[in-house]
This record gives structure tokens, C-alpha cells and sequence, in this order.
């Protein structure tokens, strides 16, 4: 497992590098991830967050388990025009909730872990989720957003 990385560690506001190696040792590292993840409580887990600068995230799948979908060098390609604002907390903020607000339909395109490529439409949670994870690989954390903070904000001034 890994340590999650906190703010304001350099690693979660630095430009992400394309992942170009597939296959086994990607594989392994989502699995750690996804670990790490579940210990956590954590929903979702950006590659930033273990001190790796790489485009690589993952999100929880379902609501019992240890499933995930893992997202290599994820772009979003549409935001539907329609808006959800809820309440998002971030492991490498730990304590810092707010509502940020979010596309409620998304599409994706990125690579699985073998290095195939994929197009995705996500709603609801899983689009949210998402769009959280990849901005940490564009260097941007909630506090970054607009985002109107519920609890936790001495957490900023520490």
C-alpha cells in the first residue's frame, strides 16, 4: 500500500506525464492503488496522490467490494451543460468538505491498463467521481474549484 500524499506537497500541483509503458506493472500499481483506496475509505485515487505523476486514476465500482475502473491518460471530451453541485471530500485534504459543482454527464477517452483505447459515458456518481480524479492530474485539488466549503477550512490556514 501507499501513503496518500497531502496538500501542500509539490506532487499534487505539478503537470501529470502520459502513462506509455502498459501491461503487468500497471496492473499491479492499480491493484495497490486500489488497496490503498479501500484503507482510505476513499472512492476514488489519482496517481498524484501516491507521488506518482502519472495520468492514471481510479474509481471505486459499485457500492460493496473491491472493484474499481482504472482511467489511463484520461481527457474528458463533453460536459453536458446541465450542473450537480454535492458535497466532495478529498483524501489528500483530509477533513475538507464542500460543494463543488460538476457536469452531470461526461464522456471520457483513455487507455486500460493493456493500453487499449476507450470511450466512455458516465453519469451520476461515477461522472463525478471522475472528473474529481482527473483533475488531479491536471494539477487542480476541490479547493482549486468553486467550491463552497462546508467543513474543515482551518485546514487551509494550517
Amino acid at each position: 500500500m501507499f501513503s496518500i500524499v497531502k496538500h501542500p506537497a509539490r506532487t499534487l500541483h505539478q503537470p501529470c506525464d502520459d502513462v506509455t509503458q502498459f501491461g503487468d506493472s500497471l496492473h499491479a500499481l492499480a491493484e495497490e492503488m486500489n488497496k490503498t483506496m479501500i484503507s482510505s475509505n476513499g472512492i476514488g485515487l489519482a496517481a498524484p496522490q501516491i507521488g506518482k505523476n502519472i495520468k492514471f486514476v481510479i474509481v471505486k465500482v459499485g457500492d460493496e467490494g473491491s472493484e474499481y475502473a482504472a482511467y489511463v491518460n484520461p481527457v474528458i471530451t463533453f460536459h453536458s451543460a446541465k450542473k450537480v453541485s454535492i458535497e466532495e471530500g478529498c483524501l489528500s485534504l483530509p477533513g475538507l468538505y464542500g460543494y463543488v459543482t460538476r457536469a452531470a454527464k461526461i464522456r471520457v477517452k483513455y487507455q486500460n491498463v493493456r493500453g487499449e483505447k476507450k470511450i466512455e459515458k458516465l453519469t451520476g456518481m461515477p461522472a463525478i467521481i471522475l472528473q474529481h480524479e482527473i483533475d488531479h492530474i491536471n494539477s487542480k485539488l476541490i479547493i482549486d474549484c468553486d467550491i463552497h466549503i462546508t467543513k474543515g477550512e482551518k485546514i487551509l490556514r494550517s
